[in-house]
């Protein structure tokens, strides 16, 4: 990674982070002022103080977190994927070195290559029952702090019954 920090360095002098990083920083540490005053000057119903004078450290790393949830940029809007396909292709077109029907052809040749990777898929997975297996499924931490697969189905009182419990053994449906 040297040599990358090091080109990085040479583009902009103090480093890969950027204007962006060192607004968005500022603007975390105004915003962590923000939330420390409203901390330290947290009064209850009876007009007390509601925490100690002096932010701990455990407390200010939740602020910490806040901060940084407040001052993150918004998401950008998702664009239909018609839009999305034709931003790609102009910007391919205006990007590469390349004429524009040897894109357009490579274009085809790919969704040519998509369709039949979607035929082939579909006569031997059944998707609608793989997309309901997988949003079936949830990952859950046990006591240990292990992570572990929770199959939400399975744990509803139709499965407790003996042909349940069997057909939980065995192999997802959709690989049938």
């Amino acid at each position: 990674m040297p040599a990358l920090e090091d080109s990085c360095r040479r583009r902009d002098p103090r480093g890969c982070s950027g204007r962006w990083t060192a607004r968005r920083s500022d603007q975390i540490v105004a915003c962590l002022t923000e939330l420390e005053h409203e901390y330290v000057t947290a009064v209850d119903d009876d007009g007390e103080l509601k925490f100690l004078p002096v932010v701990s450290e455990r407390a200010r790393a939740n602020m910490n977190q806040i901060a940084a949830r407040k001052t993150r940029p918004p998401k950008q809007k998702t664009q239909p994927l018609a839009q999305l396909r034709a931003w790609w292709k102009v910007s391919a077109i205006l990007t590469s070195k390349v004429a524009t029907d040897v894109i357009t052809s490579l274009l085809d040749h790919a969704r040519a290559a998509a369709a039949a990777i979607r035929a082939r898929v579909a006569a031997v997975v059944d998707v609608a029952l793989a997309a309901v297996d997988v949003t079936a499924t949830v990952f859950v931490m046990n006591d240990g702090g292990c992570f572990h697969r929770r199959h939400l189905l399975a744990s509803t009182p139709a499965a407790t019954s003996p042909s349940s419990c069997a057909a939980a053994a065995a192999p997802p449906a959709w690989t049938r």
